[in-house]
């Protein structure tokens, strides 16, 4: 919240829990919020006791209770930064700062990007905690978390090998899989038939068995609606399904 030119931070009563003194400050992301006072910059924790002073970046993303992503702009590059992650609670920089982006570490993995290879094309690769690169640089094009799941994707032989937030593979698939907006908690996920046309959609649980079969032409991003039910369209219709696949029309 905001008094005047200084923000400070209220409980849902409106009773004041952090002195408006800071002249800017993120939400509270595992307990930790970043602010600024002046040309200071700190992690507070939600006792408005400052845990490290990170003046010297540039970017700082909380990504889990103790680590952070961050980064310096370049001086001779325009627009450009080199990135890092680092232990907010003891100061410890766990990964150097480089040419390279780090997408912030869950259940101790990172996702690297470290831009593209000669052919033009993106090379990704996945941290562990021990500065190992447990995915090799170049295996895969892409890495991303979704929910549960980290999806590692080849572009060029068109797959994506889906693995459970331990690392332990699952299953291999031609199709593209995404999160429901809403149904992340679920372990529901968006199946997308690419080989296609139009492209098909449905859902699959977090090991690829399908809940929704993918015959529907679009499915909501935004996931089942607390009744259970999900929006679809089928050609020209658009009505809702449930988990069970029941069809639900007016």
């Amino acid at each position: 919240k905001k008094k005047g030119d200084k923000i400070g931070f209220v409980d849902k009563d409106m009773n004041t829990v952090i002195p408006f003194e800071y002249d800017f400050a993120t939400a509270f992301y595992f307990g930790h919020s970043i602010v600024t006072k002046g040309n200071k910059k700190h992690i507070i924790n939600e006792k408005n006791i400052a845990v490290l002073d990170v003046s010297k970046y540039d970017f700082i993303n909380i990504t889990s209770n103790k680590h952070a992503t961050v980064a310096i702009k370049k001086s001779n590059k325009e627009g450009e930064s080199q990135y890092g992650a680092i232990n907010y609670l003891s100061g410890e920089l766990i990964y150097p700062l480089g040419d390279y982006h780090l997408l912030g570490f869950e259940n101790g993995l990172c996702p690297i990007d470290f831009g593209y290879d000669e052919n033009h094309m993106p090379v990704s690769a996945l941290l562990n905690l021990e500065k190992q690169l447990i995915i090799p640089k170049g295996k895969y094009n892409s890495i991303l978390k979704l929910g549960q799941l980290i999806i590692a994707t080849d572009y060029i032989n068109n797959f994506e090998d889906v693995y459970d937030k331990n690392l332990d593979f699952l299953f291999k698939t031609s199709n593209s899989i995404d999160v429901f907006n809403n149904t992340s908690k679920n372990d529901i996920y968006r199946l997308n038939v690419m080989d296609t046309t139009p492209r098909l959609y449905g859902a699959i649980d977090h090991k690829g068995n399908i809940i929704i079969p993918p015959i529907y032409h679009n499915i909501n991003d935004f996931g089942w609606n607390n009744d259970g039910l999900i929006n679809v369209q089928l050609n020209d219709e658009s009505f809702f399904i449930d988990l069970n696949g029941r069809e639900y029309k007016k």
